[in-house]
């Protein structure tokens, strides 16, 4: 994944795209992530620490196969807004 100069300077990259400590200085009681536990690119156990909150709830699904699961996604946000709302 990535281009040549990607592989060969992973670490410059991930300077560019880490956004943890930016992520951290921000509330999130009002955040109710939906993950997905085997996704590849944004590892699971990675994220769940991003969250100080407790709304989390978990897919036990992949990267792309979360995105296909509309209903999932749609019941999720529809809770949310019941709740909240």
């Amino acid at each position: 994944m990535g281009g040549k100069i990607a592989r060969e300077t992973p670490e410059k990259i991930q300077a560019i795209l880490n956004f943890e400590e930016d992520f951290q200085k921000v509330k999130d009681e009002n955040v109710y992530p939906l993950l997905g536990q085997y996704d590849q690119y944004i590892q699971y156990e990675r994220q769940r620490k991003s969250y100080s909150t407790e709304n989390i709830k978990v897919l036990k699904t992949g990267h792309v196969t979360s995105f296909l699961a509309a209903k999932n996604i749609r019941e999720h946000i529809l809770k949310i807004l019941k709740e909240e709302l």
